[in-house]
């Protein structure tokens, strides 16, 4: 799925996504989702009370970034950085508000 066909998917679909959702829209697994939230601080979903990430537009997007810059070779652990860098945002850029 492209990313702009992925976001209006996003959009319709419900105000927040679960993890099965975000694997379904952005075609990155599970795991590789909770690895990009653990190791490099990519994506910050937020949580439900029971602890269950969801996601919203914004992440799809971040996602879709993140996709980009490794096609582009960038090393998983210089993206963050890079994309701070590129958009000018402080660290919570991909915090929903």
């Amino acid at each position: 799925m492209n990313p702009d066909s992925a976001l209006d998917a996003a959009t319709r679909s419900s105000e927040w996504l679960s993890i099965r959702e975000m694997e379904n829209i952005t075609g990155v697994s599970a795991a590789t989702l909770r690895a990009w939230e653990y190791r490099y601080g990519l994506i910050t979903p937020k949580r439900t009370p029971r602890g269950h990430r969801l996601y919203a537009a914004q992440h799809v997007r971040r996602v879709f970034d993140v996709i980009a810059c490794l096609q582009r070779g960038v090393p998983t652990s210089e993206i963050k950085r890079l994309l701070q860098h590129e958009s000018g945002t402080p660290d919570t850029a991909d915090r929903p508000t």
